[in-house]
């Protein structure tokens, strides 16, 4: 049910299954461009705080594919060779459309880039989104080896080192590759480490004496249309307060009991209302206005 108590979410070391929120892959590192593309956008995720995981060969797999996709907890999951309209090839097989189509939601919040041919069509484009893409991004036509790779590079510098929004895709295509529209992209082109959205409605949830552990008292559940975006916790004053989060592909903010006034007047009184999420801050919130806060600003 969506009101049970959240889980704390177990520790795992440095590079472990579970850890790992960034996955760059490439099955064929014998191509020199794929190889430095991978090693090139693994080394800038490292640099921005990310826990990078970089398979090269035969770990790009079809088993190792399905255990990053399916955590449910990577920000974003880079592949560098061949594919199709139905299907990514890998170092021991493939991995089609029918097995993302069964994912469920699995992939949020994931910015997925497939730099190969045809993927950006269907039945794979459609079904990578319905698995709960961020955002999908990956060649309409055949691409040409070494362009291609240039594009995926800027992209990437771009949006990692440089804070740009996602839809610099498009200017790294026009500056890196001969032939504009090539690359699609689909779902959200803001930055990357920032989400946001509207909220149109919300639903109040309030728990008796000692029917949740962690002096959990209330939620108030937030949407956009019938999707859940948002829940707000609210926990007894002077108890144990969670970190703020994005699990289960919505935000969760953890605030004490005397703030539900507070939030449930912002959400009463005010229009329009927009939730946002700051991945590397963990800082969310609920405000007026959808541009996001500053980091700086919040770090104060």
């Amino acid at each position: 049910m969506e009101e049970e108590t959240p889980k704390k979410p177990k520790r795992s070391a440095k590079g472990a299954f579970g850890a790992v929120d960034f996955v760059v892959a490439t099955p064929v590192p014998e191509i020199s461009t794929a190889k430095q593309a991978a090693e090139k956008v693994h080394n800038l995720a490292l640099a921005a705080g990310l826990n990078s995981l970089l398979l090269l060969g035969a770990d790009a797999s079809v088993a190792n594919y399905k255990k990053y996709l399916s955590s449910g907890v990577l920000r974003g999951f880079v592949n560098i060779g061949h594919g199709n309209t139905n299907e990514i090839v890998l170092a021991d097989g493939t991995l089609s459309a029918p097995w993302f189509q069964g994912l469920g939601r699995r992939l949020c919040p994931t910015v997925v880039y497939f730099n190969s041919c045809q993927v950006f069509n269907a039945p794979l484009q459609p079904a990578v989104m319905g698995a709960g893409a961020r955002t999908f991004i990956g060649g309409i036509v055949n691409l040409l080896i070494g362009p291609s790779e240039e594009v995926c590079k800027c992209f990437w510098e771009n949006v990692l080192a440089k804070s740009a929004s996602i839809s610099v895709l498009t200017t790294c295509e026009k500056t890196k590759y001969p032939t504009p529209g090539s690359h699609g992209i689909a779902g959200d082109l803001g930055q990357f480490n920032f989400l946001t959205g509207p909220i149109d409605n919300y639903k109040v949830v309030l728990y008796g004496k000692n029917q949740t552990p962690e002096s959990l008292v209330a939620f108030i559940h937030c949407f956009n249309g019938a999707t859940n975006v948002l829940s707000c916790e609210f926990y007894a004053d002077g108890g144990t307060i969670p970190d703020n989060r994005f699990a289960g592909c919505r935000v969760g903010l953890a605030y004490p009991w005397s703030r539900f006034d507070a939030v449930l007047d912002v959400l009463r009184n005010e229009k329009p209302i927009y939730y946002g999420f700051i991945f590397s801050a963990k800082l969310g919130y609920i405000s007026t206005q959808p541009e996001p806060v500053g980091e700086e600003e919040a770090s104060r």
